[in-house]
């Protein structure tokens, strides 16, 4: 659910910039 350092609640299958 990490974009970048964005932490996004849409998405739950993407882990990157964690």
């Amino acid at each position: 659910p990490y974009i970048g350092n964005v932490f996004l609640l849409v998405d739950t299958s993407n882990n990157a910039g964690v």
